[in-house]
């Protein structure tokens, strides 16, 4: 039985104060994942424009329910200053369950930002529930100065044809560790994919610095995620995420049994020496060695 995720998030306003003159949008898009063909490695979160991913996944058909959450309304705008809201993720359930539509939300997004520096906006419509209906995957990484930032993690699930917001992950105000985290990327969705076989699709998705990252195996169980990685560090810390250096942590099938391993290089903490763990499904969770 995997453990409920612990996912770190603060609830104090993030200060926000510009300094960069404005920049370029910064918008992924993905409308669909197709399958992997081959293990490997995702490039990092770089600050440019049009950040598009190279690996590929196994795409969740919608076969069997309506899309009765999917708005036609193109013309739907979202206010200029929906970020100085900490909770901004309830004015995007406003703008989704008002008519806008779901395709032109990275670029309402990234053009409603009053900060001359852009937002790092990702956005993944895809049924990542098991609903039948597209669930809409957002992520969005806010500048406040200097490399410094805060970065969300939303899913949009569709109910009762309305729009449900759910927080997958977010790092904002005090403690955040919010240096470099937008020079870094902040928080990415890697995959989408049934990871473990077991016919439910799994999120894999990243936390990104310039020199380090944190990566999170999570899946949906029940309207709640749950973690796939449990561990005791050195110190004896339950610890639900991997460490590494960002681009050292990604998804193979390194035995060829249909099940993907976790592969990671990382420093032993007691030998203080870079190794290449596979971490693989035990049936409850991904454990090394």
């Amino acid at each position: 039985m995997a453990a409920t995720v612990l996912l770190p998030t603060t609830t104090s306003a993030p200060t926000n104060t510009p300094t960069a003159t404005p920049q370029p949008p910064i918008i992924t898009v993905w409308p669909s994942l197709t399958p992997t063909t081959s293990p490997s490695k995702t490039p990092s979160l770089t600050v440019t424009p049009s950040i598009i991913p190279t690996r590929t996944q196994i795409a969740f058909q919608n076969t069997e329910a309506e899309d009765t959450c999917r708005s036609t309304v193109a013309s739907h705008k979202i206010a200029p200053t929906i970020f100085s809201e900490f909770e901004f993720q309830n004015l995007i359930l406003d703008y989704l369950n008002l008519g806008g539509s779901p395709d032109n939300l990275a670029a309402h997004l990234t053009i409603s930002s009053e900060n001359p520096t852009p937002p790092i906006v990702q956005v993944v419509t895809q049924d990542g529930t098991r609903s039948g209906i597209p669930d809409i995957f957002l992520t969005v990484t806010l500048h406040q100065f200097d490399g410094y930032g805060d970065t969300h993690f939303y899913l949009f699930t569709c109910s009762n044809q309305q729009y449900l917001a759910h927080i997958v992950f977010r790092r904002a105000g005090a403690g955040s560790r919010a240096e470099g985290l937008y020079s870094g990327g902040g928080v990415r969705l890697e995959s989408l994919e049934d990871v473990n076989a077991d016919g439910q699709p799994d999120l894999f998705f990243s936390v990104n610095w310039p020199h380090y990252a944190e990566y999170f195996l999570v899946t949906w169980v029940n309207g709640d995620f749950q973690t796939l990685i449990e561990y005791e560090d050195n110190l004896g810390d339950r610890r639900t995420w991997l460490d590494a250096k960002p681009d050292d942590v990604y998804l193979a099938d390194a035995d060829q049994d249909g099940i993907l391993e976790i592969v990671a290089v990382r420093t032993n903490t007691q030998t203080w020496v870079e190794e290449t763990q596979v971490w693989r499904w035990d049936g409850t969770g991904y454990r090394y060695p």
